[in-house]
């Protein structure tokens, strides 16, 4: 039992400084998608999950970095990382908020919709 607080402990202290820091956002929720298209947006660099979807995305626009959400450790090195990096990290934000713009906005996902039910109509 004490392991396990001490884990979750851990947890919460590497969750608290990176909800306090003001370059990046999480996203260690595999279904949170919206979640890092808003940090994207915003230019901050993102800590991704590592789980396929979101390998692919920060493999293309390298606009972050992956984290196994369950190792703290993986998690605090990532951070601190980005802290020491600042360029690097507003370059990521940079490249992840042009990805949100040219990519990802509204009309560019309204018009693959469209081609997906004009190619189910042929």
């Amino acid at each position: 039992m004490v392991f396990l607080l001490k884990i979750f402990l851990q947890y919460l202290v590497a969750l608290q400084l990176v909800m306090c820091s003001e370059i990046l956002k999480v996203a260690m929720d595999p279904f949170g998608v919206m979640k890092i298209f808003e940090s994207m947006e915003a230019a901050l660099p993102v800590l991704f999950a590592d789980v396929p979807l979101y390998r692919k995305i920060n493999g293309k626009y390298h606009c972050g970095i992956c984290v196994d959400p369950n190792n703290v450790q993986s998690i605090k090195e990532a951070v601190e990382y980005l802290v020491e990096h600042k360029q690097e990290a507003y370059e990521m934000g940079q490249r992840g908020r042009e990805a949100v713009i040219k990519e990802f906005c509204w009309e560019q996902q309204a018009k693959k919709y469209i081609d997906v039910i004009e190619n189910i109509n042929h």
